[in-house]
Formats: C-alpha cells, sequence, structure tokens
C-alpha cells in the first residue's frame, strides 16, 4: 500500500472525527436554545397564570405574555427545532460513516485491502460524507469557527498516536 493512499485515507478519518465532533457541539448549542426558549415558554406561561389566578399585580402576566411572545418569535425566526432535528441526524450519518473510516483504515494498515479498493471505497465515503453534511447548509448553518478548531484539535488528539504508530 503507497504511503499517499494511507495518507488519504488517514486524513480522510481524522475529518470524519472531526465532522462528528463539529456537528455534535453544533447540536448540543442548538439544543441548549432550544430547551432555554421551552423553559422560558413553560415558565412565562406558568408565572403568568398564577399571577392571574392568585390575584398578583397585573403588571406580572404582562411581563409574562411580552416574554413568552419573545420567546416564541425568537424560535420561530430561528428555527431551532429544525436545526437540531436536522443536526442529530447529521451526527448519527456521520459517527456511521467515521465508523466505516476506521474499518477502512484497519483493513489499509493490515493490508487486507488493495491500493484500487482503498482509493475507492475512501472516495464513496467521502462522497457520502458530502451528502450526509449537505442539509447542515440548507438549513441556513454556517460555518462556526470555533466549533470546527475546537473539533479539529480534539479529533488530532483523539486519533494522533494512530497513524504514528502504524
Amino acid at each position: 500500500m503507497s504511503e499517499q493512499i494511507r495518507r488519504d485515507v488517514w486524513v480522510a478519518l481524522l475529518d470524519a472525527e472531526r465532522q462528528v465532533r463539529y456537528y455534535s457541539k453544533l447540536f448540543e448549542k442548538y439544543n441548549r436554545i432550544r430547551s432555554g426558549v421551552d423553559a422560558v415558554l413553560i415558565l412565562s406561561g406558568s408565572l403568568g397564570l398564577i399571577s392571574l389566578v392568585a390575584g398578583l399585580q397585573p403588571e406580572i402576566p404582562v411581563v409574562c405574555v411580552f416574554a413568552g411572545s419573545l420567546a416564541s418569535i425568537y424560535s420561530r425566526w430561528g428555527n431551532h427545532a429544525s436545526k437540531v432535528a436536522h443536526l442529530y441526524s447529521i451526527c448519527r450519518d456521520c459517527a456511521s460513516l467515521e465508523r466505516q473510516w476506521e474499518r477502512l483504515w484497519s483493513a489499509v494498515q493490515s493490508g487486507l485491502v488493495d491500493e484500487a479498493d482503498a482509493v475507492k471505497k475512501n472516495h464513496e465515503l467521502q462522497e457520502q460524507l458530502h451528502v450526509v453534511t449537505a442539509p447542515a447548509r440548507l438549513i441556513g448553518l454556517s460555518i462556526n469557527e470555533d466549533a470546527n478548531q475546537a473539533a479539529w484539535s480534539e479529533a488530532i488528539q483523539a486519533k494522533g498516536g494512530q497513524y504514528a504508530e502504524s
């Protein structure tokens, strides 16, 4: 197996690891936002209802309605529930592709695959990764450079020694 093919498969595996970590970070971010909006909606509705029933100051229900309205508008405008659903799917599919790249890497390392098949499989996986991550662009997610850099660092740390050792 040529060193170039080994390097190409290794870099693709490392990128797959980064993609899993990157989209997991985005999933966690948007899931926290969605949960926060849900919490504001629940709290504002509950506090508004309690204040009406308990006969508290009339400003409290007004503030609660205002807060709930803002949270609802923000939720719709940001489309967070849809982003969470798409990101969950992307994370799951990227993880599946990463496992396939790990199997390819093992086959390359042990000589169980010839060069042509390794190149073909690596290319197929890269195409699948492009398809799997396409919804992120379709739902309007831009690249988060901080999350991307952190994901690269974590991927290198997680996988770093494997290439050098093999």
